[in-house]
């Protein structure tokens, strides 16, 4: 089969799905094989295109591939340009280096493809994907959190925290940062682009993080793809294989020192990814979040209504 007709099968599930441009999708021998462009992987792993954690468990759940094989155009980064260029965005200056950024998404898009393949036996990829884990580290909250939100998802992020933190004894907050460094925590050293959790909380040795969309427009199968990063890179920062430095001890911004506490403490760690939104998309239900928690390292995830009332 190819794109067109994988998509016609899938509009029987759901009759308004639809595929992305810079993603190609074919299938022979029930095996599926996703190739990715240039863009997808420099750019945010959120996007329709660059998402293929969410269109390959989608597409597995949905039409029940046995395998499936992931290839892409490998990128020229030196091809980009290097000086620092200046842009505007919400009435604001800001400046950013595009050949850095797009090192950073395509590295952290290599660690996407490493834990995937870690993860499930369906999955692999034709290139040969190998992520060096030495001397990793995480960054953590230098600032508390603004006490204004001006925009809607960081307002629901407050509120659904205020709502349910009793649940767990105060052991809850929002924006952990997730951004991956090696040697030292700078910006000369920034592996991965930068990424925030919205919301975590602890249960004992048990951590529950939040992905959370805002009620409508923003439902994407980006999610998938969102959840499993942020849960690998916690399953890797408890397992030790990414640390914090040591003057992460001193830390209480944003009740960092209850993450810290279980990092720097518990023998195991269980992980559960939340999806926490009002809907999700269409194709995402159960048996995806099934085929989801199905994995070699026991993490778990689900569908949490998104309460704030």
């Amino acid at each position: 089969m190819d794109k067109t007709q994988i998509l016609n099968a899938l509009k029987n599930v759901y009759k308004l799905a639809r595929f992305p441009r810079n993603i190609d999708f074919f299938s022979e021998d029930n095996i599926l094989h996703i190739k990715l462009s240039i863009n997808s992987l420099i750019n945010n792993m959120q996007t329709d295109c660059a998402a293929f954690e969410g269109w390959a468990i989608v597409l597995k759940t949905h039409l029940g591939f046995n395998k499936i094989v992931l290839s892409w155009e490998e990128p020229d980064i030196a091809s980009l340009t290097e000086k620092t260029i200046l842009r505007h965005q919400n009435g604001k200056e800001y400046t950013r280096n595009d050949r850095k950024i797009a090192l950073q998404h395509y590295q952290r898009f290599c660690y996407r493809v490493h834990k995937f393949a870690e993860l499930y036996d369906w999955f692999s990829s034709c290139q040969e994907v190998t992520f060096n884990y030495n001397n990793l580290l995480l960054n953590y909250p230098t600032k508390g959190a603004s006490k204004k939100a001006e925009k809607e998802e960081a307002k629901l992020e407050r509120l659904y925290v205020q709502k349910h933190s009793l649940e767990f004894y105060g052991k809850m907050d929002h924006q952990l940062p997730l951004t991956i460094f090696r040697g030292t925590v700078s910006s000369k050293n920034q592996i991965t682009s930068g990424s925030t959790l919205d919301i975590w909380s602890i249960n004992e040795n048990h951590l529950n993080i939040y992905e959370l969309k805002k009620h409508t427009g923003n439902d994407k199968v980006g999610i998938i793809t969102e959840i499993l990063y942020y849960v690998n890179v916690l399953d890797d920062l408890f397992k030790h294989k990414v640390n914090y430095e040591v003057d992460a001890a001193e830390c209480s911004f944003r009740s960092f020192n209850e993450i810290y506490h279980l990092y720097n403490n518990a023998e195991k760690v269980s992980i559960s990814g939340l999806l926490l939104c009002d809907r999700t998309h269409p194709l995402i239900d159960e048996k995806v979040l099934k085929l989801m928690s199905d994995n070699v390292n026991d993490l778990h995830f689900e569908y949490k209504k998104l309460d704030v009332e």
